[in-house]
């Protein structure tokens, strides 16, 4: 056990370069807001640590400070830390659930943490936005985004395969180029603020069937979602057609079901027709000339 305590004095200290390297019997480390840093392979190959508790002065993880470190199952980083090494936590063979508590340890994840291994992830209400690509080809299974969100990046979680379902926050305004394309998507709940869905947004996401897309949603880019195979149902709430200028949006618009409100403006959705005109038959045209008469008729009576 390696607990180090707060504390009252203003100096700061680091963990050493190697300094519990391959302690195979350390199982618990507390480390105290007198610890800024944590400095490269500290504690590497401790094979049977399994709780890391950090605080909220730590600043600095260095590269491979975790590394191999198999018994470890779960890490919160908190937001105070502006810098994570490479590999820092890679090896960690049941690492499966993260907290990443600032942008910085979220734009990290790809080369800082087993992508391969870890399934939950759990984003701090420090995080502002999630970095391009930052998830890409990752083993998650799912994520929790606060509201503290503003922007995702394109590709963010692209070839997601084990990811089923995602709530987009109502603080995020757009869906970028590729966020989710080849992921194995199927719900997503997009907030109320979202104005435009991206092009390749959901690119290739074969397993989503229906999706709601809200009002304010006013612009939904070409091939958006082009390649969503099973994709049947699409329920918009908004009044005009978001997608009039892009082409090719969906991959089967003929079996696609759009639904929309009945004050929806356009006969259109997405270069989709939902409306026909409504074509008058030759006996409504014969019905329509004797009320003609008729009316002619009685105002002649009239006067």
């Amino acid at each position: 056990m390696v607990v180090i305590p707060d504390s009252h004095r203003s100096s700061s200290t680091s963990i050493g370069s190697s300094a519990f390297e391959s302690c195979d019997k350390l199982t618990f480390v507390s480390l105290g807001d007198s610890v800024s840093k944590i400095e490269s392979e500290a504690f590497e190959r401790c094979s049977s640590l399994r709780t890391v508790l950090l605080s909220n002065s730590l600043t600095t993880i260095g590269s491979s400070a975790f590394y191999g470190c198999n018994s470890l199952e779960s890490i919160v980083i908190p937001s105070s830390v502006n810098t994570i090494g490479d590999r820092a936590f890679d090896s960690c063979s049941k690492l499966t659930s993260v907290t990443l508590g600032s942008n910085s340890a979220v734009g990290s994840f790809q080369r800082a943490f087993p992508k391969s291994v870890t399934k939950h992830v759990f984003l701090g209400d420090a995080v502002t936005g999630i970095p391009s690509d930052a998830f890409y080809s990752s083993a998650l299974e799912s994520i929790l985004i606060p509201n503290s969100v503003t922007w995702i990046g394109s590709g963010a979680f692209s070839n997601c395969w084990a990811l089923t379902s995602v709530t987009i926050p109502s603080s995020v305004t757009s869906i970028a180029s590729k966020t989710f394309a080849w992921s194995a998507i199927t719900s997503v709940t997009i907030g109320d603020s979202v104005t435009t869905i991206e092009d390749s947004a959901f690119y290739y996401c074969n397993s989503l069937t229906s999706i709601i897309i809200p009002h304010s949603v006013s612009s939904i880019r070409g091939q958006a979602f082009e390649g969503c195979s099973h994709l049947t149902n699409v329920f918009y709430f908004g009044l005009k057609d978001p997608g009039s200028s892009a082409t090719s949006i969906f991959s089967n618009p003929s079996t696609l079901r759009v639904l929309v409100p009945d004050e929806y403006e356009d006969d259109y959705f997405c270069g989709k027709q939902i409306r026909f005109p409504q074509q008058v038959s030759s006996s409504s045209h014969v019905a329509v000339s004797l009320l003609v008469l008729l009316l002619a008729a009685a105002f002649l009576l009239v006067i």
